[in-house]
């Protein structure tokens, strides 16, 4: 497979987001455990949905065979993820094998040259498929870390809590499962939110309050109780509330209902009560 043949795999993606795409862009980011340029395009549909699609080209998994293909030097890797919120509500995400093959369980559409099984309907266990696993889990790492920073509110879906591992078993399990360790291992530790106050805090500096201790506290005596710089900001939190499920999971230190207990019982002891007499 030659490097025009592998960037087919970013056509295929493209394909199946039938939109306008803007200018193009490019970023940098480690995949593979090598420095790789990732172009970057958004798409925009006339129903007002729009998707940033990332895709690189790295150097083919050495000495891993293909199926009835010769691998060459390098092939093709692709991520879309949506830049609107409530895309899981629309349709599954899916894995493109030059059509959409197997269905995802959040709402991305991601490509690379697997070798499908002859009914094009599932991907096998081979050495070459598990091979661009983690090439694809690291493309997707890369463009979480970006989305976030650049676009939270959207982006906030597409990080994996444990119930998004839906397929029962082989590669596409595999995948879900890549994802959902890279966002506690490295999207965590990689995320740079913008603060009003601060500047750019990653998560171990932001507080993530409880709904009812947000309630009760404010944003600055949350950020106390929990030892914390700031709490996660305002700007950076998408409707639906998967901002507070998502940073605690991949990053399980926060205000506990505990603190928020012990803060409570605090005040109550401290405010006088009116005498009796």
């Amino acid at each position: 497979m030659t490097a025009e043949r592998g960037g087919s795999t970013a056509a295929d993606v493209e394909r199946a987001i039938r939109a306008e795409w803007g200018e193009p862009d490019a970023c940098e980011a480690v995949v593979g455990g090598r420095e790789t340029v990732i172009d970057v395009r958004t798409a925009r549909s006339s129903g007002g949905m729009s998707w940033q699609v990332s895709r690189a080209t790295v150097p083919s998994p050495p000495d891993v065979p293909r199926i009835r293909k010769a691998a060459g030097e390098s092939t093709g890797l692709a991520v879309a993820i949506p830049r609107h919120e409530g895309a899981g509500d629309e349709a599954a995400g899916q894995v493109h094998v030059g059509l959409p093959v197997t269905e995802l369980g959040l709402p991305l559409q991601v490509g690379a040259q697997f070798d499908p099984n002859p009914s094009r309907q599932h991907f096998n266990d081979t050495p070459w498929n598990q091979a661009l696993l983690p090439l694809l889990a690291d493309l997707w790492a890369a463009v979480m870390v970006r989305q976030l920073r650049l676009d939270p509110t959207a982006a906030w879906q597409c990080l994996p809590l444990p119930h998004d591992v839906q397929s029962p078993k082989g590669p596409v399990r595999d995948l879900e499962q890549r994802f959902l360790a890279l966002a506690r291992a490295r999207v965590s530790n990689e995320l740079r939110l913008r603060t009003p106050l601060h500047g750019d805090l990653g998560l171990a500096d932001l507080a993530v309050g409880d709904e009812a201790l947000s309630r009760a506290l404010s944003e600055a005596e949350i950020a106390q109780v929990a030892g914390r710089t700031a709490v996660l900001p305002p700007a950076a939190r998408d409707a639906d509330g998967r901002w507070r499920r998502s940073a605690v999971a991949a990053n399980p230190r926060r205000v506990t209902g505990d603190w928020q207990m012990h803060v409570r019982c605090g005040r109550r002891k401290a405010t006088p009560r009116p005498s009796s007499s």
